[in-house]
């Protein structure tokens, strides 16, 4: 059973409103909001969170949520995938269930249209990103830096080979300060066993303060590093302003806590059963885990067909 969460609109508050529904359960759904269905325009723009979301345990794509995504392509939905991820390791699974390469990367530091190129582009300052690997190598902290175009070890700790298991291609062993310099990475992460990693982020934390930067977990064992603006909610309503949709018609779907804004922002959004209390305290709805097929359940039954709990 899900439990059900009170949604907070803390954050992009717009003084959105959601007139129907009363919380608890329906079927395979937590209501956590009334949210308007009669009254909101039919969904255009569907935001899809990668990492425990569309992609099962396994990570890859649950067939029931590529195939529905699939669908919205045909209904005219637009549909962008929506990650931490840079885009050269988000292009295979839109090519995969065939969808247009139309991302918002890292966290919402960079956003990409297929027909158009770059929307926005917030990368770290270079001195902030030379200070940030300083304090993984002195703490023995797997140190990624994340450009537009590849993956670039700045230390590697054990942890690496994890990291490789799971992403499998577009990263480089080390980067010069000299590359650092010329092309400052659009985020960096620190990655370690969550155990370890919450020894070290009070510290992280302190130094993003100084370097006028913010942390964000995006998984248990991952903690980035992003400019203060860089949210996949800024970078989902940079892209909805670049296409013309209406915030009312953008829907959204994740699982953590780099999904929060995102969530809060959208006309619509739910979160994963597997998600963290973050995500599901910011969602509208809770949906079945990524194992199920979630992301399916949500489009078929809200973005495609609407809600069934409308009056």
């Amino acid at each position: 059973m899900v439990q059900n969460r009170c949604r907070r609109h803390a954050g992009f508050s717009s003084g959105r409103t959601h007139p129907r529904f009363s919380e608890g359960e329906a079927g395979n759904f937590t209501v956590n909001s009334p949210i308007a269905t009669k009254s909101r325009p039919p969904i255009r723009l569907l935001a899809v969170d990668l990492d425990g979301t569309l992609l099962a345990s396994d990570r890859r794509p649950h067939p029931r949520s590529a195939e529905a995504l699939r669908r919205c392509r045909r209904a005219g939905v637009k549909v962008v995938l929506a990650s931490g991820r840079v885009a050269l390791t988000m292009a295979p699974f839109a090519d995969e269930i065939g969808l247009e390469r139309t991302f918002v990367c890292c966290n919402g530091a960079h956003v990409l249209d297929s027909a158009f190129g770059e929307v926005l582009h917030t990368p770290l300052p270079a001195e902030a990103a030379l200070a940030i690997l300083d304090f993984g190598r002195r703490r023995a902290l797997q140190t990624n830096l994340y450009f537009r175009d590849r993956i670039a070890f700045g230390f590697r700790s054990a942890f690496g080979g994890v990291y490789l298991s799971r992403v499998r291609f577009g990263v480089v062993d080390g980067v010069t300060e000299e590359e650092i310099l010329r092309d400052p990475p659009t985020k960096m992460m620190l990655l370690a066993e969550p155990e370890e990693l919450a020894r070290h982020q009070q510290e992280a934390d302190d130094l993003a303060s100084r370097l006028g930067l913010r942390t964000v977990l995006s998984e248990p064992d991952y903690l980035e590093f992003l400019v203060p603006s860089a949210d996949k909610g800024s970078g989902l309503r940079a892209l909805s302003l670049h296409l013309g949709v209406a915030r009312e018609a953008c829907a959204a779907i994740g699982d953590y806590s780099n999904d929060v804004e995102m969530l809060r922002w959208a006309g619509l959004s739910a979160a994963m059963a597997n998600g963290n209390d973050e995500a599901k305290q910011a969602a509208d709805l809770v949906v079945s885990s990524n194992d199920e097929g979630g992301v399916a359940d949500f489009v078929e039954r809200f973005v495609l067909e609407g809600s069934p709990f409308s009056e």
